[in-house]
């Protein structure tokens, strides 16, 4: 089960665009996130959805079930005065009454063609709204990235508090945001606000590199691409070390650096960062087979050995990524919260 706010779908009804080009591009972007979760059955929660029933169909597909919750109140209503001998008896003529907090006219003719009545509506003005109600926190995560590792390693932070946690990989039609930043904060972002965007859902993201101090912060974000397009870490190495011939031992520190974004949908402003690093050098000779990347070459002088060198625990309890999630473990929950 799941649930998707559609708050673009109430303008359109209320000014009489229900077929209109800019209804069908509205409806087909907002109902998007739900194409590739094997919904079955869906229910329109508010009494304006129905008029878009047309459209919502064919965005979703015949095979799903459109249920209108306002026509389905009605016949739980009927039959209940039914059973209880409350319903007219047909002596007298029907009456109805019409109220809305919107134009009057506008309601008149939108009513009026769907119900096949003759409608004339009173506007009223609903004062004292509570001003004190939270809303409901989204109970669906999404990890942006497709690496079931990376994917697992989140997952159980959020799964701890009852969230489910999707990934990109369940979204298979969404567009991949470019990494066109200069800094692993530029790129965290975008990629967390432009899928939390396009999904309408949280969305955690990360950026993560290698800087190394004699090469200016080199390869930077550009780390998974240092020697050119593509992801090769054996010529990203070699390149590594090529670039650090000249440099003596003592001063080929470097820094491993992970940067996550937590963002909440179209809330750019309010994006929840952290960051987390690893000191170390870089070695001429690789060593360790228990890494990635530039792992074999990364030095922990504290700990005489290299990343690679690390079991998976040693190295979750140091790492830069680790750093970064225990600092998102601290404030994520409070932030998740805010309105």
């Amino acid at each position: 089960m799941t649930e998707l706010a559609a708050p673009k779908f109430v303008p359109l009804v209320e000014s009489n665009e229900m077929t209109s080009p800019v209804a069908k591009r509205v409806v087909a972007e907002t109902l998007r996130p739900l194409l590739h979760q094997g919904i079955d059955t869906l229910v329109m929660g508010c009494t304006h959805y129905p008029l878009l029933r047309p459209l919502i169909q064919n965005v979703m597909g015949d095979d799903v079930t459109l249920i209108d919750s306002g026509a389905e109140t009605v016949s739980e209503v009927s039959m209940l005065l039914d059973y209880f001998g409350l319903a007219a008896d047909g002596s007298q003529p029907a009456t109805n009454q019409f109220y809305t907090t919107g134009n009057a006219k506008m309601f008149n003719l939108i009513a009026g063609n769907w119900l096949k009545l003759k409608v004339a509506a009173s506007r009223v003005v609903i004062d004292q709204e509570p001003t004190d109600v939270q809303p409901a926190a989204l109970k669906t995560v999404v990890i942006a990235s497709k690496n079931q590792g990376k994917v697992k390693e989140l997952a159980a932070m959020f799964e701890a508090d009852g969230l489910t946690v999707k990934s990109l990989a369940d979204f298979p039609a969404v567009a991949t945001v470019p990494e066109t930043g200069k800094t692993f904060e530029e790129n965290a972002r975008l990629k967390a606000d432009g899928y939390a965007k396009a999904l309408e859902l949280p969305v955690v993201a990360d950026d993560s590199g290698l800087m190394v101090d004699a090469l200016d912060g080199a390869p930077g974000v550009f780390s998974a691409r240092y020697a050119g397009s593509g992801h090769n870490d054996a010529a990203n190495n070699a390149k590594l070390i090529a670039n650090l011939a000249d440099i003596p031992a003592e001063k080929r520190t470097a820094t491993f650096h992970t940067t996550l974004v937590f963002a909440k949908p179209n809330r750019p402003a309010e994006d929840l960062v952290v960051d987390g690093s690893v000191q170390g050098r870089i070695t001429g000779v690789p060593r360790g087979d228990n890494g990635f990347g530039y792992d074999p070459y990364f030095y922990l002088p504290k700990l005489g050995k290299t990343m690679a060198e690390l079991s998976q625990s040693e190295k979750n309890q140091i790492s830069h990524r680790g750093n970064a999630m225990r600092a998102l473990e601290a404030k994520w929950r409070d932030w998740y919260k805010e309105d």
